[in-house]
């Protein structure tokens, strides 16, 4: 079976999460019989899906480590800190953080510009 639509189609990977967890389990159950669904874009899919999942654990392990090594190196906690919390804003630049909260209107409260002051002085 060949999907009609592009590998990068977010239709492609919606027809790949069906089969995988409606159409092939209805269609082998009590079977025994074992159905794989293979390809570039089930591969690319698996492997978004891994690097997903493990992304977290291997941003916090940067950071201790570079926390733990700054410490070492400087003696100090303030330092540290701050270099942690630098690689924390960071990586969530680079991640798309900001994009993100632009996008859903997150940061509406904080880009809002300020109501002009009144004063009852009038100056010439």
């Amino acid at each position: 079976m060949y999907p009609r639509t592009s590998p990068q189609d977010q239709a492609t990977t919606d027809l790949i999460h069906r089969l995988r967890n409606q159409v092939i389990p209805r269609a082998r159950a009590g079977s025994g019989i074992g159905v794989y669904i293979g390809g570039l874009t089930a591969t690319n899919a698996d492997f978004a899906q891994v690097l997903t999942s493990k992304l977290p654990l291997f941003v916090a392990l940067v950071v201790l480590l570079s926390l733990l090594l700054l410490m070492i190196v400087f003696r100090s906690l303030l330092i540290p800190l701050v270099a942690a919390a630098m690689n924390l804003l960071s990586a969530g630049a680079a991640l798309g953080v900001m994009s993100a909260v632009f996008v859903w209107d997150g940061a509406v409260t904080c880009s809002a510009p300020a109501a002009p002051a009144r004063s009852s002085r009038t100056y010439r």
